[in-house]
């Protein structure tokens, strides 16, 4: 009998072995192909795992920075507090693409802080009256009173 004369029933009356065999083998490509579908996801749902937890501790990070700069802590803040450290601010510093770069806005930000306190330590300020005047003549009330009508 030539292999080209060979017949599916002529296998399975003389050699159910290899029919079984490839049945088998077909099944196993099946499962084998469904476990890699399996890897594939499980795979993709630990790398996004990953990535999360590094964004978590890199903001942790951050969040020291700005805090050990003498800046309220974003996860902390009162009304106030909310016009110094803004979500904007917390978003830049997040997404600097290295601490050098994030720690320059923490600092800029930082003396900002600083520089105002400084300037107005608490108290309102005023312009000086006399820089006003400059130049100008001071005026008589009748000249006032004039100079309304």
């Amino acid at each position: 009998m030539n292999i080209e004369d060979l017949t599916l029933d002529d296998l399975q009356e003389d050699r159910p072995d290899l029919i079984k065999l490839l049945v088998e083998g077909d099944e196993q490509a099946k499962q084998a192909a469904e476990l890699k579908a399996e890897n594939k996801k499980l795979r993709e749902q630990l790398d996004a795992i990953e990535a999360k937890q590094a964004a978590d501790i890199r903001r942790g990070q951050r969040i020291k920075m700005i805090v050990e700069a003498g800046l309220p802590d974003p996860d902390k803040l009162d009304e106030q507090q909310k016009k110094i450290v803004t979500d904007l601010f917390v978003e830049t510093v997040l997404a600097a693409d290295s601490d050098e770069v994030a720690k320059k806005h923490i600092e800029e930000r930082a003396n900002l802080l600083k520089e105002s306190k400084s300037a107005s330590s608490g108290n309102p300020t005023s312009r000086s009256q006399h820089d006003l005047t400059e130049g100008h003549k001071t005026r008589t009330t009748d000249e006032f009173v004039a100079a309304l009508k």
